[in-house]
């Protein structure tokens, strides 16, 4: 169960603007290069891994020389945040998810080479790490598991290649069957934009619950 929920996760993050509407907009421009996509997944990816390396070594540091930070502490603190993440996807107002497509569409064409595109994957990471909402849950829960800090980051690893699954498939097409898929691509733009910002609040109200509804089973 904890594997399958950790996958369920990942493939919610795999939907995220990141990771698939940028790679997208990447696949619909003309003059496509796989070089700057290649680089741009890759970019992203290692940020992500070295992100939750770093949360989660943190994690164990504090754990390790605070009290406060025990088994039964952390369950009060994800108790906290799942109530925290509910909220914030029952009480927000929805994303203008055009506008989103547009603001990346616009950073997007000037990318033409590698370096701009590990520029662009950096960017992607920093504006959209606090609200990757699966990845932080996940985060949450390598956190409570019984395990070493050597199997968690391997399992985070493994997290983050799933990300990309969606977007590597998609370039796989591209290059296998570009006339079929090539016309379809700004309508999947736009499709995936609208969803990838609509799903933010109902993802975050569903996993906030799970959270809170695990941490209170352990606690009371």
């Amino acid at each position: 169960m904890f594997f399958m929920t950790l996958l369920g996760l990942a493939l919610l993050d795999s939907l995220s603007t990141g990771t698939l509407v940028v790679p997208l907009i990447f696949l619909a421009q003309p003059r496509f290069q796989v070089r700057a996509l290649a680089f741009y997944c890759l970019t992203l990816g290692l940020f992500y891994t070295a992100l939750g390396a770093l949360l989660l070594l943190g994690i164990e540091a504090i754990t390790w020389n605070h009290p406060i930070f025990s088994p039964q502490g952390r369950y009060w603190i994800q108790l906290i945040l799942g109530a925290i993440l509910f909220a914030y996807g029952v009480l927000s107002p929805s994303p203008d998810s055009r506008a989103s497509e547009i603001k990346w569409r616009t950073r997007l064409e000037k990318v033409t080479n590698p370096r701009a595109a590990i520029f662009i994957a950096l960017l992607a990471g920093v504006l959209e790490a606090a609200t990757m909402l699966p990845y932080l849950a996940a985060i949450s829960m390598l956190n409570t598991w019984d395990s070493t800090i050597i199997t968690k980051l391997i399992v985070l690893m493994g997290y983050c290649l799933i990300m990309f699954i969606p977007a590597v498939t998609l370039l796989v097409i591209r290059r296998l069957a570009s006339s079929w898929i090539t016309p379809k691509l700004d309508h999947f733009v736009s499709l995936a934009t609208r969803n990838a910002d609509g799903a933010i609040l109902w993802i975050a109200a569903i996993i906030g619950f799970l959270m809170a509804r695990q941490a209170y089973t352990e606690i009371f």
